[in-house]
């Protein structure tokens, strides 16, 4: 990449929000979840994740995934792995022409009860001719995901807070 288009690039970069969402907490703090998956061809399927941030910089979160998925009365672990998170992202690609058709959305402010807390949110309900998907966010949860929703004609899913450690 030529350092002209490689200024251009970094110049255009904005605030990435994955990065804030975890920029509050300290490192160690941790999120527990879980999704709930039904659909008429695999039935029914769980996931248990863990998000734990295991660095954070000016630059980059690091976070620390580990999972379990639940089929059949089967636990499968995955391996673990680092997902490094930018503090600065690219815009968002736009395609020219006949972009894909853009969701009718909704938002809104709502209180959810997690486990023994009630933790004020932000939701949004994006909806297409094929579906939706709501998702509640919070910056009092580590990564900001506190609830998501998602709806199909094949099926849906629900990713819900098992646990959390949420140091600031």
């Amino acid at each position: 990449m030529s350092p002209l288009i490689a200024g251009v690039v970094l110049l255009l970069q904005t605030e990435n929000p994955d990065y804030k969402a975890w920029a509050g907490f300290k490192e160690g703090s941790w999120v527990k979840r879980k999704t709930t998956s039904v659909t008429r061809q695999h039935g029914k399927s769980e996931m248990e994740a863990t998000f734990k941030l295991v660095k954070l910089t000016a630059d980059k979160a690091v976070v620390q995934i580990s999972c379990d998925l639940f089929t059949k009365n089967k636990r499968e672990s995955q391996p673990v792995r680092l997902m490094e998170v930018p503090a600065k992202a690219p815009p968002p690609f736009k395609f020219p022409g006949n972009a894909a058709p853009k969701p009718k959305v909704l938002e809104g402010d709502q209180e959810l009860k997690i486990l023994d807390r009630t933790i004020p949110c932000r939701w949004v309900l994006e909806s297409w001719a094929e579906g939706s998907t709501k998702t509640w966010n919070s910056p009092e949860i580590p990564g900001g995901l506190a609830r998501r929703e998602m709806k199909g004609a094949d099926g849906g899913s629900t990713e819900e807070i098992l646990a959390l450690e949420a140091a600031k």
